[in-house]
């Protein structure tokens, strides 16, 4: 019984350790809003934010825009080390080890008189030289040698309801109609 209980205790430890970080792209700086619907001819600020991290020096990734709005700055956290670009690929790494949730930057758009709707996003996306490749990373703290984690990678969306688009870190909902011969005709 013993044993049963020791290894339970470690599996649930495990899990724990190995929860993965989140990347997401905000409306709000609490990291709460994940959808922008602004009014013609205004600026829009989205928040870069990393959630739910045990403990990191650092982030790689890159940012897909199909917002359709006009760029307009961007930013990297103060005292973070930024090498590459948001929308090329960027790491970004930290002075000393964070833990919790916290900001890497922020991205400005200005928003002429575009129609916002589920199509227009921000996403989180794999950067082309990750050391994952095909995923979303974070760097630990661990020294002299870094160990490092998949990341799940947030979606910000343009239009009046965020219900009507899916959750942040969940995939797009689809904004067409279909049916099922639509669908079966993909596959023949």
């Amino acid at each position: 019984m013993r044993k049963i209980l020791t290894i339970a205790l470690v599996l649930t430890l495990c899990s724990g350790a190995a929860m993965a970080s989140k990347i997401g792209l905000y409306a709000d700086a609490a990291g709460t809003n994940c959808w922008v619907n602004p009014g013609p001819f205004q600026l829009v600020t989205v928040y870069v934010i990393q959630q739910d991290n045990l403990a990191s020096r650092g982030a790689k990734f890159k940012i897909n825009d199909a917002l359709g709005l006009t760029r307009a700055g961007e930013t990297v956290a103060p005292t973070f080390l930024a090498i590459g670009l948001w929308y090329e690929g960027i790491e970004i790494a930290t002075p000393a080890c964070v833990t919790g949730d916290f900001l890497l930057g922020t991205l400005s758009f200005f928003h002429q008189s575009e129609v916002m709707n589920c199509a227009r996003t921000l996403e989180v996306v794999p950067h082309a030289q990750s050391e994952i490749p095909g995923f979303v990373i974070t760097a630990d703290c661990t020294e002299p040698f870094v160990n490092f984690y998949t990341a799940i990678g947030g979606r910000l969306f343009g239009g009046p309801d965020s219900d009507a688009c899916g959750g942040c870190f969940e995939p797009a909902v689809s904004t067409q109609e279909s049916t099922w011969g639509g669908i079966k005709a993909l596959y023949r």
